[in-house]
């Protein structure tokens, strides 16, 4: 893992939905705009933070980020991910 994926893992990042899709977000980091896509868990890994057209898979989901409710079922229910209200 790269030493910017590190930092952002350490770093407090609010994820806002995308119009793309209900399972991909988008947050800055260090002026930077960067993806997060929530995957098919346990199948794949959790999910995969997008910089610069660059992906890299977490097992973990870092837990100085933060989600917004999930647009169609109300609320992520994983009590090791927070969520904005």
């Amino acid at each position: 893992m790269n030493k910017e994926i590190e930092q952002m893992q350490a770093a407090r990042l609010d994820w806002e939905p995308t119009p793309e899709c209900a399972f991909l977000f988008r947050s800055l980091f260090r002026n930077k705009q960067v993806q997060l896509r929530l995957n098919d868990f346990p199948d794949e890994p959790l999910c995969t933070v997008i910089v610069g057209g660059v992906e890299t898979d977490l097992e973990d989901f870092p837990k100085t980020w933060t989600l917004p409710k999930h647009r169609e079922s109300g609320a992520i229910q994983n009590p090791d991910i927070s969520v904005a209200g």
